[in-house]
């Protein structure tokens, strides 16, 4: 329950540490690549942030297939105990009764079989669970991603080596990085956010979770957010 969950919201942060890396090595490489390629320097600048969004959206993407993936292990799990729980609590009548069901069952299917040979009397829950659809692209947190990163490029050039602490001591590289990296990732979680609440756009799911989002549900995802962008 609580341990998975857990697990998840922290394979959530590292994977959105490593997709950022991925970005980050990316633009370096594209955009002196296209600076010498003739490009302007705006536009390189632009176009590498959009090169650079490919392998970080494949990343998340891998990242969050994954852990559908543990969340439906977890659903089986959860449906594999209930079972095994139900039946050591059945008491002798029931399991009586349960033999007597099952032995018409069989004698049903034995008097079919002559029509359809293909039918069969053998289930178990692994083949009864329906797997829940494997998340895809989702629109709102591409736009979402790729207006976080232009924001981050425009902080970049506009106030780089502006910022500075009450004492008027500047910034380092470092904290400056971490600034403009949550102030972008803020204003792109609040896109994300106004466009799942005001539009039918994206995952359903995820809509309806903002929707019904609580106060401290709403606290733990900007607090995610700036840890995982600072």
């Amino acid at each position: 329950g609580e341990t998975k969950e857990m697990e998840m919201e922290m394979d959530l942060l590292v994977s959105e540490t490593v997709a950022s890396g991925d970005y980050f090595l990316t633009r370096a490489a594209a955009q002196p690549i296209l600076e010498a390629l003739g490009f302007p320097i705006f536009l390189a600048s632009l176009v590498s942030v959009l090169i650079a969004s490919v392998p970080y959206e494949a990343v998340k993407l891998i990242s969050k297939k994954q852990r559908a993936a543990l969340k439906n292990e977890v659903l089986l799990n959860m449906l594999v105990e209930e079972e095994e729980r139900r039946q050591r609590e059945q008491t002798v009548v029931d399991k009586v009764s349960n033999g007597v069901f099952d032995f018409i069952q069989k004698l049903n299917v034995r008097s079919d079989s002559f029509d359809n040979d293909d039918e069969s009397d053998d289930f178990d829950i692994e083949e009864e669970f329906v797997q829940p659809e494997i998340p895809g692209l989702d629109y709102i947190e591409l736009f979402a991603d790729v207006t976080k990163w232009l924001e981050y490029d425009v902080l970049v050039n506009s106030y780089r080596g502006v910022l500075a602490l009450p004492n008027g001591q500047m910034l380092g590289p470092s904290l400056e990085s971490a600034v403009f990296g949550i102030l972008a990732a803020l204003s792109s979680q609040l896109y994300t956010d106004v466009l799942y609440l005001y539009s039918d756009f994206g995952d359903p799911e995820k809509r309806e979770d903002t929707l019904n989002r609580s106060a401290r549900g709403w606290t733990k995802v900007y607090i995610t957010k700036c840890v995982s962008s600072a």
